[in-house]
């Protein structure tokens, strides 16, 4: 029978236990990223919108918009065709004048002028001239009251244009002022009116209030002082 080897003989090697390693901490887990907005890709870059100063992202204003600035266009047609008128009031007043015995055929020409002269304060029209009506523009003060029945900013704005030659003047003023709003000639600057598209029946209503709190707020502003 053999002899049980005694593992703490002599001469004979024992095995030494294996070391203690340290353990490996575990792998990060990744991180958790929350689930893009609907309609866009995660790698999309950022919507970089830039508003330049003094615009606004609404539309532009309507050109032809009531109370809108009338176009130099409109007011040269209206004109052209009030011209007819007076002509034609010239030419109707002289046929029926000639029937009336007396100096009355000589008046036949003042027809035409008073028309011209008036033809933005009548309150037949409105306010509104014939060629101005056709054209869909009015007349109106620098606060966007009426001309209907105010007959002097209806004559000094009118009135120059019968100095001859002087009309071309007052185109050649337009012309050079088309880039600027409101768009006046001297006869508006001198009569404190402007053209503007027709249909604007609140500046009208507005005009009052607005002059009212222009003078509360001097008044108050003397009272301060």
């Amino acid at each position: 029978m053999d002899k049980e080897q005694d593992p703490g003989a002599p001469g004979e090697k024992s095995i030494p236990p294996p070391p203690d390693l340290p353990k490996s901490a575990p792998p990060p887990s990744p991180p958790v990223r929350p689930d893009p907005p609907q309609g866009r890709e995660p790698s999309d870059p950022p919507l970089n919108v830039t508003v330049s100063s003094g615009t606004s992202q609404s539309a532009p204003a309507d050109e032809d918009a009531p109370g809108a600035d009338a176009s130099m266009a409109n007011r040269i047609i209206a004109a052209v065709i009030d011209v007819v008128i007076g002509a034609g009031i010239n030419i109707a007043g002289a046929y029926i004048l000639a029937y009336i015995p007396g100096p009355a055929e000589r008046l036949a020409p003042l027809l035409g002028v008073a028309y011209l002269l008036t033809r933005d304060s009548l309150p037949l029209l409105d306010g509104q001239s014939v060629g101005k009506k056709a054209m869909g523009i009015q007349a109106v003060t620098t606060a966007g009251k009426s001309l209907a029945g105010d007959w002097q900013p209806g004559l000094v704005r009118n009135v120059v244009l019968l100095i001859p030659f002087f009309a071309f003047v007052e185109l050649f003023v337009l012309i050079s002022r088309q880039e600027k709003r409101p768009m006046l000639r001297l006869g508006d600057e001198w009569a404190g009116t402007k053209v503007v598209n027709a249909g604007a029946k609140e500046l009208a209503a507005a005009a009052p209030a607005a002059e009212s709190d222009a003078t509360k707020k001097s008044s108050g502003g003397d009272e301060n002082h």
